[in-house]
């Protein structure tokens, strides 16, 4: 799942990623949020799909961040982020970096793969489906049915995202 219909370009790439970075002109930050609004749409579709049961996230980094004592990752998050991120850090089970999340920590952990801060697979074990966290605002997608990958590349162009197969 991509922003873009397309593979870029060494040229297009340079002119139109964004990555999100709280040092930059308001107008990219804007652009950014943008993008990531459309993401985190598709995820709540996806939970929802899932028949908002729990989602299964795997994050081998997330403790060693957890456990830094004047963690930088703090500034990218807002107050909502960080509650997220002190319960996650009090509260969850995990086993083998494998995390059972509802929708809400689901969120959390997209939006550290989105700001590229902390990567997470993604599985969706109702609609068989796992969804990867990566650079560039580029989630590859698998699915073991058709069917579940025909309806992520409807809901993907509803919210102005594509499935590139």
């Amino acid at each position: 799942m991509d922003r873009f219909s397309k593979v870029l370009t060494p040229e297009e790439a340079d002119s139109l990623l964004i990555t999100y970075n709280q040092n930059v002109k308001r107008e990219t930050q804007s652009k950014y949020f943008e993008q990531e609004a459309k993401f985190l749409n598709f995820f709540n579709y996806a939970y929802k799909l899932n028949g908002e049961t729990p989602v299964y996230v795997y994050c081998p980094d997330i403790l060693d961040i957890l456990r830094k004592v004047e963690n930088p990752i703090i500034k990218f998050l807002d107050d909502k982020d960080i509650q997220l991120f002190d319960t996650l850090y009090e509260n969850i089970k995990i086993t083998d970096n494998l995390y059972k999340v509802d929708k809400e920590l689901l969120q959390f952990f997209v939006k550290l793969s989105l700001r590229e801060l902390c990567f997470s697979n993604f599985f969706f074990s109702n609609s068989d489906s796992v969804i990867i966290g990566n650079y560039e605002l580029n989630f590859p997608i698998y699915c073991l049915n058709e069917d579940s990958m025909l309806i992520y590349e409807k809901k993907a162009s509803e919210v102005g995202l594509f499935i590139r197969k």
